[in-house]
C-alpha cells in the first residue's frame, strides 16, 4: 500500500482479515491484487455494483468471465505463453512433459482448453469453499 492508500494504516494485516464489502467501502478502485509474487500475476477487480441478497446467499459468486484462469506455478504470463504454444505443437520436444505437467496441476480433463471458462464449476469450488467443504 502507498502512503495515500485508503488501506496504508493496516498494511500489516493479512489479507484473511479483509472481506471485499470492506476494502470497497470508502474506496471506489479500482483494486489491483498481486497474486503469486514469485510470477507477478496482477489482477484488477472492480466493484460493479452491490446487492444485498440476504444471509441465505451465496458469499461469492463468478457472474461472467473471459478464459480460465492460468495454472499454478506456470512461470508468470510468458511462462504460461510458452506452455500454452508447446502444448498446441505435439511435435515440439517439450510437449509430453508439459502436458503431463498440466495433467498434475490441472487435472486429468483433456485437452486443456485455456479458452473455456467453466462457471458452473467455478461457482461450485466457491460454494464449496465459503461452506467449509473446501
Amino acid at each position: 500500500f502507498t502512503d495515500h492508500s485508503p488501506f496504508a494504516p493496516h498494511h500489516e494485516l493479512p489479507e484473511s482479515a479483509w472481506a471485499l464489502s470492506q476494502v470497497f467501502d470508502g474506496f471506489d478502485g479500482p483494486l489491483f491484487y498481486a497474486y503469486d509474487f514469485g510470477d507477478e500475476w496482477i489482477h484488477v477487480i472492480e466493484l460493479v455494483e452491490r446487492i444485498d441478497r440476504g444471509q441465505r446467499a451465496p458469499k461469492a459468486v463468478l457472474v461472467d468471465g473471459a478464459r480460465r484462469g492460468p495454472l499454478e506455478d506456470s512461470g508468470g504470463i510468458a511462462g504460461y505463453a510458452e506452455k500454452l504454444a508447446v502444448l498446441a505443437d505435439r511435435q515440439h520436444p517439450g510437449h509430453d512433459g508439459v502436458a503431463e505437467w498440466v495433467r498434475r496441476v490441472a487435472g486429468a480433463r483433456l485437452p486443456y482448453d485455456p479458452d473455456f471458462l467453466d462457471i458452473d464449476g467455478v461457482n461450485a469450488d466457491l460454494a464449496a469453499r465459503f461452506e467449509g467443504k473446501y
